[in-house]
């Protein structure tokens, strides 16, 4: 490691989203023009995406040959919303040689997580076609070049949703957060009073099997660690509203886990 500081030169402001796999180049997000791949070497930028106006891309992953981008596009008008068909979001997977694109999956809500290897998708979606509450969020397994999905697991707990979905880096688990979702007004000027929405992390074996929770709370993101056996999230205090620690969960195949990176100290919003 070394103290230098290598700037890249760009002629528009970017929105830093992604490495790609080679670690030679990242994936950045220009407004009202779409995606950009950027050698950090030469900050030679190369658009590899355009934005249409009427759509959100979302859950952006880099296959580990560098040669697929795959993303959930959602339509953003208003009007899209008019009509059931629209509501619907599409995964995708694109060519960044030939830029093909291919629609792989679409549903009433989509999360999803390419695995190391980039031979599967994790998908949580609901089975529903009303409101996503009205029916459990769903894991499941896809092959990345499409096909059947395989369901690994079924959320039964009442106004609860899966979200944030990863692998472990040897894709033997699924790690994901499942959180509670006010249905009223009250409930949800609770949460915004708690500072936010609470959200568990837990875990699952990728073929399926017994989930594990791994009782915490925490934010709405975590890092899993490359030897697969760590976890980084922060954690809220629930006697504060203002109060939020960083930790790492060590040794995660065993009882005794949860570590403070800081012991004592705290992180203040």
């Amino acid at each position: 490691m070394t103290n230098e500081v290598n700037e890249i030169p760009c002629q528009r402001p970017f929105e830093f989203r992604t490495w790609f796999p080679d670690g030679e180049n990242i994936l950045v997000y220009a407004e009202e023009e779409g995606f950009f791949k950027i050698d950090i070497h030469s900050g030679i930028a190369r658009l590899i995406m355009e934005k249409e106006k009427e759509e959100d891309i979302s859950s952006i992953q880099i296959s580990p040959d560098n040669k697929s981008l795959y993303y959930i596009r959602t339509p953003e008008l208003p009007l899209a919303w008019a009509s059931p068909k629209k509501t619907n979001q599409y995964l995708v997977v694109k060519d960044l040689e030939t830029g093909e694109e291919k629609e792989l999956y679409e549903a009433k809500y989509l999360n999803m997580a390419l695995s190391t290897d980039g031979k599967y998708l994790a998908l949580v979606t609901y089975p529903g076609k009303t409101s996503p509450l009205a029916s459990p969020s769903i894991i499941s397994i896809m092959p990345s070049c499409g096909g059947e999905l395989k369901e690994i697991y079924r959320l039964k707990a009442k106004n609860h949703e899966i979200m944030y979905i990863k692998w472990s880096p040897d894709d033997r688990h699924l790690y994901f957060l499942q959180t509670w979702v006010p249905t009223s007004a009250i409930e949800a000027n609770e949460v915004v009073y708690l500072g936010g929405g609470m959200y568990n992390l837990w875990r699952i074996p990728s073929k399926g099997g017994k989930v594990l929770d791994l009782e915490t709370f925490c934010d709405n993101l975590f890092f899993i660690h490359p030897d697969g056996d760590r976890v980084l999230y922060s954690e809220f205090h629930t006697d504060s509203i203002l109060i939020e620690e960083i930790w790492v969960m060590e040794n995660i195949f065993t009882r005794d886990m949860k570590q403070p990176i800081w012991p004592g100290k705290t992180l203040h919003r």
